[in-house]
């Protein structure tokens, strides 16, 4: 992932070093709400580096390459103990936040009233747990089997035919990928489509241009995760849309400041081009990778 997204990071960092000398300071304190929300933060909880230790679990796997469902099961359980033995809460409430999401009802500490919470406390902390993800695993599910019946039945293959025949060089390999996570994205709402999708329709075809497998899953994420904060019916964009308190297009809308959305894939294209960190395979490599995936698609 870093191929596009530390240059897209660098581009992001230019721009607003130079968009924030330009703007004229009208005053030094945060917004009345923001300092309302962050003196609620304060009474309801106590802060210390301590915290970090799931996100440390978390980051630690990632590094060291272990099971991601293992890895994130570990890191609750560190912030479930921690929730108990440094913030108070209950065995029972800890419980109920991993599954069924947390709520400000369960804060315990001294001089914090949840009823007289602001309401934008209740929106940013009233979230999560298992059951949240209950309708991202349906989306899943039907996304594969939808894949799976499309691909067996040869509706796939004709669809994708005229163009898959057309892209042979890596430039038009990734610029085709691209264009059709985005329109799988725009019109489903959700990554986790395209996500099931295009590994279908474009292996083959990153794979006969010499590029690694390693690049199309990073393509994936180039549109799917990076570009969908700028889909307001998906979501992501409903969900940055309702924390932030503003909306995405129009005036005051938060897309022109999305650098990274609109730099990412035109990176990822320019990488493509070159040459320049899309996994090259020599001639035996992609053979033997090609043979790999007919074989795979016998076994189907």
């Amino acid at each position: 992932m870093m191929w596009t997204t530390l240059p897209a990071t660098a581009v992001a960092f230019v721009v607003f070093f130079l968009a924030g000398n330009s703007l004229t300071i009208t005053a030094t304190e945060l917004p009345p709400e923001a300092l309302e929300l962050t003196d609620t933060l304060e009474q309801m909880f106590r802060w210390s580096p301590l915290l970090l230790v799931p996100f440390l679990f978390i980051l630690g796997g990632a590094i060291m390459k272990k099971p991601p469902v293992p890895t994130m099961l570990l890191g609750s359980l560190a912030a479930i103990i921690i929730g108990m033995a440094y913030q108070g809460f209950s065995v029972q409430n800890g419980v109920l936040a991993a599954l069924n999401g947390f709520d400000i009802s369960m804060v315990t500490a001294d001089g914090f009233d949840p009823a007289a919470a602001p309401a934008s406390i209740a929106t940013l902390m009233n979230r999560g747990g298992m059951k949240s993800m209950v309708g991202v695993v349906i989306i899943i599910y039907c996304g594969y089997a939808y894949a799976a019946i499309i691909s067996k039945a040869g509706f796939l293959e004709t669809a994708i035919r005229p163009l898959a025949e057309r892209v042979k060089s890596r430039g038009a390999v990734m610029a085709a990928t691209l264009f059709t996570e985005l329109l799988l994205l725009v019109f489903s709402g959700n990554s986790y489509t395209g996500a099931i999708m295009v590994p279908e329709m474009f292996k083959r075809s990153f794979l006969e241009s010499g590029m690694g497998l390693k690049a199309l899953s990073r393509t994936i994420e180039d549109i799917g995760t990076i570009v969908a904060p700028l889909v307001p019916w998906g979501s992501s964009g409903a969900f940055y849309a309702g924390a932030l308190g503003v909306s995405i297009f129009g005036s005051g809308g938060y897309a022109p400041w999305c650098v990274t959305c609109y730099v990412t894939p035109v990176i990822a294209l320019l990488l493509a081009v070159t040459g320049v960190g899309v996994y090259r395979m020599n001639a035996e490599e992609k053979d033997s990778a090609l043979k790999k995936y007919e074989l795979e698609q016998a076994a189907l």
